[in-house]
């Protein structure tokens, strides 16, 4: 698993909700195993791993907030980017992902927030 940025030092959160690229490769023509995807004599390993993206938002009391937020994902490295990009989709369609670790933080945003991966 990717380990977490050492030199960030503001708070960390692991969202709770994993994702895979199980359904992008089904989409493809590949089947999905425990270990690889297949489709015919080829495959692609299946890795289990964090993604890790920054999240910054300008607070409701007029400063900003910035975590680290570490996703589970389940993927084949083809799809990597398309899954990013789901992930992204998710989080700000699904602001009840975000409020979750933002209220145990105490944490109001005011118009919205910025993403940024770490590679």
């Amino acid at each position: 698993m990717s380990p977490p940025s050492r030199s960030y030092t503001g708070p960390r959160f692991l969202l709770k909700k994993s994702f895979t690229s199980d359904d992008l490769a089904a989409g493809d023509g590949y089947t999905a195993f425990k270990w690889f995807y297949s489709r015919g004599k080829e495959t692609i390993p299946r890795r289990n791993d964090h993604f890790i993206v920054y999240v910054t938002a300008r607070t409701s009391r007029g400063s900003w907030f910035k975590a680290q937020v570490s996703i589970p994902v389940t993927f084949g490295e083809p799809w990597r980017e398309s899954l990013k990009q789901r992930i992204e989709h998710e989080l700000r369609t699904n602001l009840d992902l975000m409020g979750v670790f933002l209220s145990d933080y105490d944490v109001e945003w005011a118009r919205g927030f910025q993403l940024s991966w770490e590679d």
